[in-house]
């Protein structure tokens, strides 16, 4: 199987009940790629920075609005994550998908959303979008001259979604060692870290159980952070 974050640790961060559970029926073999974001505002708020968003926002507590792709998405996350480092009170509005955040957050209608750079990267080009911000601890090659959020005002704020494989639980260890040794021959090989930068994200390999502690690590600081958020799942 291979998933993402937002699938996997987000459902399990908010969702008590699921028809599986996320410790007990897999077997983590490795990571393949990490997924940065971006923080984006449209150019009528007339922030360009994201220390002038945190000012704003902190000028107007519970007035600014944040978009997402739904509610427990890497998106929702990522926003929630921003407000609470940034220590900012705002509004989040919870969508059915991405390209409905980055078309109201361009209009004005959302004043920020944080969504995958590859997605709204064709609008930060065409002047549509204002990028303040990536995510990730380290700047994207997509977009070289945007700081990061940590170093562009809010130290400490950093994420980044990632696409891992899993087997069923009962595979056998020497079987899922060899599937992940695999995985790093492979995600080491150039143009495979060629097209996944070209997607917006990095190549990122790991061990089992690099992958079990990362699993075990985002359910909980998730759970964290919608708990505090007050978020709750939709019916």
């Amino acid at each position: 199987l291979l998933l993402n974050s937002s699938a996997f640790a987000g459902s399990a961060s908010i969702y008590p009940k699921l028809p599986y559970d996320p410790y007990k029926d897999f077997a983590p073999i490795s990571l393949i790629a990490a997924n940065p974001l971006v923080l984006v505002v449209g150019p009528a708020l007339d922030v360009r920075t994201v220390k002038e968003l945190v000012a704003r926002a902190k000028s107007q507590p519970g007035k600014l609005t944040f978009a997402s792709s739904g509610i427990g998405s890497g998106t929702h996350y990522g926003g929630e994550l921003f407000a609470q480092t940034a220590k900012i009170e705002v509004l989040h509005v919870p969508y059915k998908g991405t390209p409905e955040t980055i078309t109201d957050t361009a209009s004005g209608r959302i004043h920020y959303a944080v969504p995958p750079i590859l997605a709204s990267l064709p609008l930060v080009r065409e002047g549509r979008l204002i990028a303040l911000g990536v995510t990730s601890p380290e700047r994207s090659a997509l977009l070289p001259d945007v700081p990061t959020v940590a170093e562009a005002g809010v130290p400490g704020y950093k994420y980044e979604g990632w696409f891992g494989f899993l087997a069923p639980a009962r595979t056998p260890a020497h079987v899922v060692a060899k599937i992940g040794r695999e995985i790093t021959r492979i995600a080491q090989m150039a143009d495979i870290k060629e097209k996944i930068a070209t997607m917006g994200g990095r190549s990122w390999h790991s061990t089992p159980a690099e992958l079990e502690t990362l699993i075990r690590t985002e359910i909980e600081t998730r759970g964290k952070v919608f708990k505090q958020a007050g978020v709750k799942p939709a019916s």
